[in-house]
Parts: C-alpha cells; structure tokens; sequence
C-alpha cells in the first residue's frame, strides 16, 4: 500500500514537471500535436497567462496615461464652462427671466481684472432696469453671515462651528469688473447673491440682496421696476455682451468716462 502511494506520488510529480515544462518552452512539443493535447488548457487565472498578460497591460499603460493626464485640465475647463448655463441657477434664469421680457441671460462671461487676470461670473442679466451679475454658492448647515467682505463666515455643523470663505468679496468683486468693463455707472450695477443648501442664514441687512433659492432670485430680477437704460444704451451693451459670449474673449475695455450711461 505504501509503495503504492510512493509510485503515484513520483508519476504526479513527473507530469507536473513536464507540463511546467511545456508552458515555459512551448517549442518543445510544436511537432508532437499528441503531447500538446495531453496538456491543460491555460485559463485566465493560471500564472502563465498572467504572466503573458502583465507586458502587455503595461505597454498600454505606458501609452494612455500621459493622454489621460494631458486631456484631463481640458475636460475640467470646458466642464467648468458650461456649470453655469446647466446648474440649477443657469435653467432658472433661462426660463424666468426670456428676451420676450426685455431680459437678456449669460452664463460664464469672463472680465479682465487690474491684475491682467481673467474672473469668470457664472451669471450676468441685461434688462432696462439694470445689469445683474449673480454669484451662487452652495453651503450647508446653519450660516451665521458677515456684511464685512473681509470677515469669515461661520458655519455650525455637528455642534461645531467652523470658519468659511466669505462671498460677499467676490460679490462686491463681480459688481466693480461689470461696472468699470462695461462702462455702466455702480448704481445701475444690481449684485445677487444665491445661497443655498443652508438649514438657516443668519444675515444682518446688505446692499448685496441675497436670495437662497434660484427661483426667488429670478423673481426679485423680473419684478424689479427701476428704469436704469434707455433702449439705446440697453443695445448697445447688449451687443458687447453678444460678442463676448460669441467670441469667449474676455470683457476689459472701459467706456470712455463721457459716454459711461448713469442711473437716470
């Protein structure tokens, strides 16, 4: 009995050793179809085909990687472009607010700072009662909010308050690049702040108006009476913002002080 199993255990080694020997020199029996049939067929989880596998996924690697890399900051930019025009806010202005109603909508314009850098507002609305550039952001938690631009605003959340940006810098920072970009005077400027996702805003009175949905931003827009342009002047901003949107080349160039239209 013991002999026995010593001879079965010296046959299953030399068929082992022979069928390793296969896989690592398969030229060994290219002219002996026979002892190739005799051979288990190599599955996708035996190590030779891992092994014969794993040059070929790193020569993809190596040739898809750096593509990935170099399309990435593309696809961020031209998403980030187009967030505007397909968010919530974006859709709500498109509706709310149509040329029908003497009101005309842009997404992501970009205005050319002292710096010679280049700020994105994600909203602008054109009607005769003035220009309105509109910053959203989205917090949550209850906000307890600073009109101090330089002040941080404080966040409680989970019981602890936690310090955060404050938007009212980039509000009031929005309002001045369309004032001076477009040659318009600050009172005809109408800054909008859209909050939203917070439980609570806790806010002291503003000159900035802020709204925390879409829709009753659009409406203070709609229902707004003043009359800041007369329809020359409203064209005449009308089409630089067209050519703006047209050319996606940054708004820089001032009016001349004489010709900057003013709040009548």
């Amino acid at each position: 009995m013991r002999g026995s199993c010593v001879k079965d255990c010296d046959n299953f080694s030399r068929q082992a050793r022979r069928q390793g020997a296969a896989y690592d020199n398969p030229a060994r029996f290219r002219n002996n179809p026979a002892a190739a049939e005799d051979l288990p067929s190599m599955s996708p989880q035996s190590p030779s085909y891992l092994t014969q596998l794993m040059p070929l996924l790193v020569s993809w690697l190596t040739v898809l990687l750096p593509m990935l890399c170099a399309l990435l900051p593309a696809v961020l930019f031209f998403r980030g472009r187009q967030q505007g025009r397909n968010g919530s806010l974006g859709r709500m202005l498109q509706r709310k607010l149509r040329p029908a109603d003497g009101f005309h909508v842009y997404h992501d314009l970009e205005f050319e700072n002292d710096y010679g850098e280049c700020v994105r507002i994600e909203h602008l609305v054109l009607g005769s009662s003035g220009v309105y550039p509109i910053i959203s952001t989205r917090l949550s938690g209850e906000v307890l909010a600073d009109i101090d631009a330089s002040v941080p605003w404080r966040r409680m959340l989970h019981g602890r308050e936690q310090p955060i940006p404050n938007p009212l810098a980039r509000v009031h920072g929005a309002a001045d690049l369309v004032s001076r970009s477009l040659g318009v005077a600050p009172a005809c400027v109408h800054p909008l702040l859209v909050v939203t996702g917070v439980t609570r805003l806790a806010m002291p009175p503003s000159r900035v108006a802020v709204f925390l949905s879409p829709k009753s931003a659009c409406e203070a827009v709609h229902d707004r009476l003043a009359l800041s342009f007369h329809d020359e002047q409203l064209q005449a901003l009308r089409a630089r913002l067209d050519t703006a949107q047209r050319t996606e080349r940054p708004l820089s160039a001032p009016l001349p002080q004489a010709s900057r239209p003013s709040a009548l």
